[in-house]
């Protein structure tokens, strides 16, 4: 009888086969729990461990596949069982032990270093261990210095002089090859050892400081270790103690009794010295400043005194360097004084007015102004001048009334201007010759005629207009309140000087006398234009007819009045004539602005009525102040003195680099007069 086979199913088959039921391979037994030799795992990633969810059952092992079964990432190489468990940004399990990153004990934690410094370089005495770097770590140790992120190894070494290794590399300084030698400090002379080093000296251009230098050149006087950048200025001692060039915080300040004032210059009998004054620059050419002082009564012919600078203490005009002498047939020399430098020689020339100097009976006082430009002997006679102006020309003109210089024509040599109180104003600006006896209408090349019948003041020698050469400005004192006109231009010849105005400021009020005095050869507001400077001596300042003095800043054009300009300078007390005279002094107290001294020849000094001068430091802004709001005050010393009827500066009289001041009181000691120098506060 034939036997019944019966179907197998495949998979029994399958299981027979590995088995060996049916003589096929039976595997290795041997080790108890050995994978099932019928069942691959893909090792997808090649590490030798399979991947327990991707089985294949075969007799043989497949491509790709192995027994193994124990893979956890079968996308990693690095992840198996045994590998080392690392640190990673996505916390993998490389080991396959269950645990990641600082979960496993296996873990070795990467060391970071602090990079307080933000430069990329961390501290290697800042440490910290974790898997991931915390905030402000990095994963070097590189940093020498982590305070400074300019110091690293890719620092540039820089000569400091502490010791510094800017690049980390162990040397420092000149020592390190890699120094920039183009950033090496320069080393300056140091002689008084006050850490300040000398300008003149030549600099040696090293890392470390030699001895005996230092690191700057700020010194201004490296033979004093008490004059240097670092001190205190102490005004007074004629020196720049803290070398900022300058006397800031110096000025004169408070009431000056003129008791005490530097230079006090008694007037001959019955001389009215003072009555008009001039700080005419340096006439000897020994770097002082020098003035002259008038004093037209003194025997009748009148009188002028130059005294030279570096002068101090009680003088008398017997003291004088150089007296001038007037001539018999005038007895005002010495009404008006100016000074210049006429014939562009460097040397300072003096201009003397005899307004009521009379040449031709048919015409009296017609005036005559004497210009002096040679060397100066201790004698000068008017009639020897080297250059006389003569009016013949009509009685009472009175050539010579108010003088004054300027650059009228821009060739930087000073032009002269005189005016008379009958209507006319002449200039010469040519070539100064010498001429003596001569008309006025064949000496002049300008001649302006102005309505009305009394020019108080003219003044030039500044630019309002900005043009290049400087104005002049004329006052009308027959106009009811008082009028000033500025001209601008070089025009010549004979003109009506109606025609050539730029400006005129009208006084406020009939009778308020405004132009009694004017200047125009300073800048108040520091805008690069001259300003017109001016003195309505009636007019209302902080009592009725107390006086007040305008500052008008250029430029200026048009019609206008006193009480539209911007600086408006009042009076104190009734009668005070504030503003009789008016004058830019240069800089007193050596900070840069010019500053002014208004005249007050009524007002209460040390005794009533002696007269003051109020000084007023600059700069100037548009506004009104009261004579209280002064700087300092120049107090007259002698009852009914007339102090401050004429103010100037004095230039440098003492050298010491401050502008001085110049007051005249014409009626001190009865009517001798006196002339005043206060040395300016600056150094």
């Amino acid at each position: 009888m034939r036997p019944i086979l019966l179907p197998l199913a495949p998979a029994l088959l399958f299981s027979f086969a590995c088995t060996g039921v049916l003589g096929g391979n039976t595997g290795d037994t041997s080790a108890g729990d050995a994978p099932d030799p019928c069942v691959w795992y893909r090792d997808q990633d090649g590490d030798g461990f399979g991947d327990p969810t991707h089985e294949e059952p075969a007799c043989d092992k497949p491509a790709g596949y192995v027994e193994d079964k124990t893979d956890c990432d079968d996308q990693d190489p690095k992840a198996h069982p045994g590998a080392k468990e690392i640190c990673d940004a996505v916390d993998a399990d490389e080991d396959c032990d269950g645990m990641a990153d600082e979960e496993d004990d296996s873990l070795t934690l990467t060391t970071w270093y602090a990079d307080a410094d933000r430069d990329g370089y961390g501290d290697p005495e800042d440490t910290t261990d974790a898997c991931d770097p915390p905030e402000g770590f990095v994963d070097n140790a590189d940093d020498c210095d982590d305070t400074e992120r300019t110091i690293n190894p890719d620092g540039q070494e820089v000569c400091d002089g502490n010791g510094g290794d800017e690049d980390c590399d162990g040397l420092v300084d000149s020592d390190d090859d890699s120094m920039d030698d183009s950033v090496l400090p320069y080393w300056y002379e140091d002689n008084d050892n006050d850490d300040y080093g000398d300008p003149s000296s030549s600099p040696r251009h090293q890392c470390d400081a030699p001895s005996g230098y230092a690191a700057n050149d700020e010194d201004c006087d490296d033979g004093d270790k008490n004059v240097n950048p670092g001190e205190t200025e102490t005004c007074g001692n004629g020196q720049d103690d803290n070398c900022d060039g300058s006397g800031n915080g110096c000025g004169l300040t408070g009431d000056i009794d003129l008791t005490t004032a530097d230079v006090r210059i008694a007037g001959p009998a019955n001389g009215n010295l003072g009555y008009s004054l001039a700080g005419v620059g340096d006439l000897d050419n020994d770097g002082l400043d020098d003035i002259v002082g008038g004093a037209f009564a003194y025997s009748n012919d009148g009188t002028a005194y130059a005294f030279y600078g570096g002068a101090s203490g009680a003088l008398n005009a017997s003291s004088a360097d150089v007296t001038f002498t007037g001539e018999s047939s005038g007895n005002s020399f010495g009404f008006s004084v100016e000074g210049g430098d006429l014939n562009k020689d460097g040397k300072a020339d003096v201009i003397i007015g005899d307004p009521e100097y009379t040449y031709s009976s048919s015409y009296s006082s017609g005036g005559r102004v004497y210009l002096f430009t040679s060397s100066l002997s201790s004698s000068e006679a008017a009639g020897s001048a080297n250059t006389i102006w003569t009016n013949n020309y009509g009685s009472f003109d009175e050539l010579g009334y108010s003088l004054t210089v300027g650059d009228w024509n821009g060739d930087a040599k000073d032009d002269a201007f005189f005016g008379c109180v009958e209507r006319f104003v002449y200039g010469d600006f040519g070539t100064i010759s010498s001429s003596t006896g001569n008309d006025i209408t064949s000496l002049n090349e300008f001649e302006g005629t102005l309505s009305g019948d009394y020019i108080g003041d003219v003044a030039s020698g500044g630019d309002l207009d900005g043009d290049g050469s400087d104005d002049l400005a004329v006052a009308n004192l027959s106009a009811s309140a008082g009028a000033v006109t500025v001209y601008s231009g070089e025009f010549t010849g004979a003109v009506d000087l109606t025609t050539k105005e730029d400006a005129t400021i009208n006084g406020t009020k009939s009778g308020d006398s405004f132009g009694y005095h004017i200047a125009i050869d300073g800048d108040l507001n520091g805008d690069g234009y001259a300003d017109l400077l001016a003195g309505a001596i009636y007019a209302k300042g902080d009592e009725t007819s107390s006086g007040v003095a305008y500052g008008c800043f250029g430029p200026l054009s048009g019609s206008s009045l006193a009480s539209d300009c911007d600086l408006i300078l009042k009076g104190a007390s009734a009668s005070d004539a504030f503003g009789f005279d008016v004058a830019y002094i240069g800089d007193e107290n050596a900070d840069g602005e010019v500053d002014i001294l208004i005249g007050a020849p009524g007002a209460d000094g040390k005794v009533a009525a002696a007269g003051a001068a109020y000084l007023f430091d600059g700069p100037f802004s548009a506004g009104s102040l009261s004579a209280s709001a002064a700087n300092a005050t120049l107090l007259g010393i002698s009852a009914s003195g007339s102090l401050g009827a004429a103010v100037d500066g004095a230039g440098d009289f003492n050298g010491d680099g401050a502008s001085d001041l110049l007051v005249g009181g014409y009626s001190v000691k009865g009517a001798d007069g006196a002339v005043y120098i206060v040395f300016g506060g600056g150094l």
